[in-house]
């Protein structure tokens, strides 16, 4: 199964879809979600299941929602998984780095089958939501000449009590990585 790895989500998601025969899941355990959109939606519930990585079985849990959920990919590995496991998330060399049961695991990245680089972006997405008192690694659009393949994000306020780093960034299909963060007590929605 392809899981986008996704710093910006709070829990792990799993489509229905993709189970294979009969599972139990636990529908007690059940969460409303926010999608990137701004749609809410409430899971099935949870499914205790196992994440095989090479000759590694690690138990974890993920939320069940149905195949009405857009999700590209299978699922979604959140911030939980990401925070349980150590991991990093390495940018230029586009891995994954976590441990488990004192294991380093190194994951390589890749673009879901048929997709070119580049091309992930979903134009309905114009706007990014960052939770109340949280820094974010965001992909933000450059408008830059054939020339520019680095360069400097100046540090700004973009709405009161939300700021852009100030990053030294390199540019690649003209999208650059940078961090932006969120210190007011509200969530609060960006225009892209």
């Amino acid at each position: 199964m392809y899981f986008l790895v996704d710093s910006g989500a709070d829990i792990n998601l799993v489509k229905s879809k993709k189970l294979l025969g009969m599972a139990e899941f636990e529908p007690e355990d059940r969460v409303h979600v926010k999608s990137i959109e701004g749609s809410m939606t409430e899971t099935h519930g949870s499914l205790e299941t196992q994440i095989l990585e090479g000759e590694m079985s690690i138990p974890y849990r993920l939320q069940l929602v149905s195949k009405q959920v857009d999700l590209r990919g299978d699922g979604i590995l959140g911030r939980d998984f990401l925070q349980e496991m150590w991991a990093r998330i390495c940018n230029r060399e586009r891995v994954l780095i976590f441990r488990y049961k004192g294991i380093l695991v190194h994951k390589k990245l890749t673009f879901l089958p048929g997709v070119k680089p580049g091309t992930l972006r979903d134009e309905r997405l114009k706007k990014l939501t960052l939770p109340t008192r949280t820094e974010m690694i965001v992909q933000v659009l450059v408008e830059s000449g054939p020339r520019v393949q680095e360069g400097v994000v100046k540090n700004a306020e973009l709405l009161p009590g939300v700021y852009i780093a100030e990053s030294l960034v390199k540019v690649e299909i003209g999208c650059a990585i940078t961090s932006i963060i969120n210190t007011t007590a509200e969530e609060v929605e960006l225009s892209e």
